[in-house]
């Protein structure tokens, strides 16, 4: 073989080479780039699934909400008890409050089975009047501690969302009240607990799933006799993801 053959040679073995590694990183990055794009897709359709399922719960819950305060709770019977209450002595407003529990509790205990855990009712002034789930709960003000509450009482417009609460924290629906001549007497919310949400998805996807809160908001909200409870679920929940 003469140097110009042997030149040539050198140049087409070296030229198919470069053309090898050209294809192979051509084809590798062409398939990294279909994975990619896969997860992608991937993880697209699973948060649209998700936050599908997420609205279609949350609008029923919210639309069972209204159906409950306008069946069950705005009549006469129920919100006067509010209104004859606010500004009265504590014996009186005992009076009422337990006559408006009375009124209320074979409903309340319909609702527990639609997940509505808490009816809570609040004076004008935002402060607490009646925890269908903790009856002996109350004269608190809520003020610096619901934004939907102040808010409702504030504004005299329903207000729904996520927030933490005293005791609980879930999906808020709250709603203000009036009487026959569109006096504003006060507020009223139906809430569902987080928990819900996150066993519904842990049973539809097979999923594990939390909400987050932050550790000072928790604090300055919750009661400390519930945030002891509220710690020991959170350590709970740690054992149980590690054990």
């Amino acid at each position: 073989m003469n140097i110009n053959n042997l030149k040539n040679f050198l140049k087409e073995s070296l030229l198919s080479i470069v053309i090898f590694f050209f294809l192979l990183f051509s084809s590798f990055y062409y398939f990294k780039t279909q994975m990619e794009n896969n997860i992608n897709n991937f993880l697209i359709n699973t948060e649209l699934l998700y936050a599908t399922q997420y609205h279609t719960i949350y609008d029923n819950f919210n639309k069972l909400s209204q159906n409950s305060f306008y069946g069950i709770v705005n009549k006469p019977e129920i919100y006067n008890l509010v209104k004859y209450a606010y500004k009265k002595d504590d014996a009186t407003k005992a009076v009422y409050r337990k006559k408006l529990y009375d009124n209320l509790i074979a409903d309340y205990n319909r609702l527990l089975g639609y997940k509505f855990y808490q009816v809570h009712f609040h004076f004008p002034d935002n402060t607490s009047f009646l925890r269908m789930h903790k009856i002996d709960t109350f004269g608190d003000n809520l003020s610096d501690y619901r934004f939907s509450v102040s808010e409702v009482n504030k504004n005299l417009k329903p207000v729904h969302g996520f927030e933490i609460g005293k005791i609980v924290d879930g999906f808020r629906f709250v709603y203000p009240l009036f009487d026959e001549k569109l006096f504003h007497i006060g507020s009223v919310e139906l809430s569902v607990s987080s928990d819900f949400f996150e066993k519904n998805f842990e049973m539809n996807f097979n999923v594990d799933s939390h909400f987050l809160i932050k550790k000072s908001i928790a604090e300055y909200k919750i009661f400390p006799e519930y945030l002891k409870e509220f710690k020991i679920r959170s350590h709970l929940q740690i054992i149980k993801n590690n054990p």
